[in-house]
Order: structure tokens, then C-alpha cells, then sequence
């Protein structure tokens, strides 16, 4: 979730949210923004971060836009850009699952 100052509605402050192309992390941001924006009526308009309309739709619409991460690997990889880089994030993992002892007791 996000406060966007004049993200493109020329108004002031508005709110946008972010996720991820997996379901869970849609599910979530939806249920999110449901109980968040409960009694307003604002309805969630789903749509790519590469969309630069999306926003302007979002306010004439009254809405709030959740921007969702692209779904081809040549798109943007803003949440989940370690999977180019997996050797290093495997290596990452490994170095900070030793310096977490309660995880190796769990392990």
C-alpha cells in the first residue's frame, strides 16, 4: 500500500497499492484494501505496473489502483526480481540462515 502525492490526478494525495503476480499476494492486497476502504465504495481496479493509465482510470473511477507486477519474465520484476538471480539468492539464504539460530534449532 501506498500514499502517492499527486500521482497523476493533480489533487493531492491518493492511495495505491502494489502486488505481486501470485495469487496469494493479490488475494491479500484485495482483502486488504476491502476492509481498509470498508463503507466508502471504492471500487479496486486491477492492473499492470507498466499501465500508465491505470492511475488516471483508478480516480475518474473513484477507485483505488492496484498496480500488479508483470507477468512475462521480460516485464518488471519488482517483487520478485531474485528469481534472475537465484545462485546469489540461494547464497544470501544460506548466510543468514546460519547467523539465525532459532531457525536451525527449527530446521
Amino acid at each position: 500500500l501506498s500514499l502517492e502525492r499527486d500521482g497523476g490526478g493533480g489533487d493531492g494525495i491518493g492511495i495505491a497499492a502494489y502486488s505481486s503476480l501470485t495469487q496469494r499476494t493479490v488475494q491479500s492486497a484485495w482483502s486488504f484494501l476491502g476492509g481498509f476502504l470498508a463503507g466508502m465504495g471504492a471500487p479496486v481496479l486491477p492492473g499492470s505496473v507498466s499501465d500508465a493509465s491505470l492511475w488516471e482510470r483508478a480516480v475518474h473511477a473513484g477507485g483505488v489502483p492496484l498496480f500488479l507486477e508483470g507477468s512475462s519474465p521480460s516485464e518488471c520484476r519488482l517483487f520478485h526480481g531474485w528469481v534472475e538471480v537465484k545462485d546469489e539468492y540461494d547464497a544470501w539464504l544460506a548466510a543468514n540462515q546460519v547467523q539465525a539460530p532459532s531457525l536451525q534449532r527449527l530446521a
